[in-house]
């Protein structure tokens, strides 16, 4: 072995010891990880992949078993599944991942202002406590309720589906941020940098915020999750993202009468890619959340 090809298979040694311990030996972790990766990147190149048209129709193949030319089979229209089930995550994650971060950005700058004002009268204080009960009121409601009548009165297009996600998830951000944010404008360093003169606009936004938002960061994992199954549910149900765009919870409502009738597949792989994807996102916000109280 070469002096050249020794020092490579030490940094590759070194890179994956950094690696693993970054993971803590937490296997479920790491799979986690690769499997969302994996999920993602399919679905990032899947139209350079040698894939069929997910949305095309091919009627003299519909409900194909699973087969060499068919891995998932095909589903009633004849388009293929695995084809399908690879294509859902541009649409699924999508709308998961812009629904989370924008409550999430949301979430945070309202519960950041609203609540360290909180009980300090005046018009802030006021603002502050008709904030905090319209967030206690929207929470009080059952959340897939909710975006199934926002859905049904704003439309189904992607960026409607988005958007009612987004309506829904920002009192969840906020009530993260709201519970740090109260415990935080209390403490000692809080009270020196005010004492010290420092501005409230440079307090609040560079002290409390800096130590505020991080349990929120954390539950949005676990947010995309519940945003995949949201989205399933109302495409499931009609008023979600419309066919024959590719979707697991479209492939679902078209594949679960077949269940009677003993054809699984339709129904079957796109309900183990939710799945799998909701369980990897909530076993990453868990590995995060021990993290951050360490």
């Amino acid at each position: 072995m070469t002096i050249a090809s020794l020092g490579v298979e030490r940094r590759t040694r070194s890179l994956a010891g950094r690696i693993w311990r970054w993971f803590d030996g937490d296997w479920l972790f790491l799979g986690a990880v690769i499997a969302l990766s994996t999920i993602a990147i399919l679905g990032l190149i899947a139209p350079h992949l040698p894939l069929a048209d997910p949305e095309l129709p091919v009627p003299e193949d519909r409900l194909q078993p699973p087969s060499w030319s068919h891995p998932f089979g095909t589903d009633v229209n004849g388009s293929d599944i695995l084809s399908r089930v690879i294509y859902a995550p541009r649409v699924d994650l999508l709308i998961a991942i812009l629904s989370v971060l924008l409550a999430l950005a949301f979430g945070s700058v309202i519960g950041l202002f609203g609540t360290f004002f909180q009980g300090r009268g005046g018009i802030a204080g006021l603002l502050t406590e008709l904030l905090n009960r319209t967030m206690d009121i929207l929470q009080s409601f059952p959340a897939f309720i909710v975006a199934l009548a926002l859905a049904g009165v704003v439309g189904s297009d992607l960026w409607s589906v988005i958007g009612v996600l987004t309506f829904l998830f920002t009192p969840i951000f906020f009530r993260f941020v709201r519970g740090e944010v109260l415990h935080i404008r209390e403490r000692l360093f809080i009270e020196a940098q005010t004492a010290a003169g420092s501005p409230l606009w440079r307090v609040l936004l560079v002290n409390v915020s800096r130590n505020s938002v991080g349990a929120a960061v954390v539950q949005a994992s676990p947010t995309m999750g519940f945003a995949i199954l949201l989205t399933a549910g109302l495409a499931f149900l009609g008023v979600g993202v419309k066919p024959p765009t590719p979707e697991w919870g479209l492939m679902i409502s078209s594949g679960q009468e077949q269940l009677y009738v003993g054809r699984w597949w339709p129904a079957i792989f796109p309900g183990m890619a939710i799945a799998i994807t909701v369980f990897s996102l909530a076993v990453v916000g868990e590995a995060l959340r021990r993290r951050l109280e360490q």
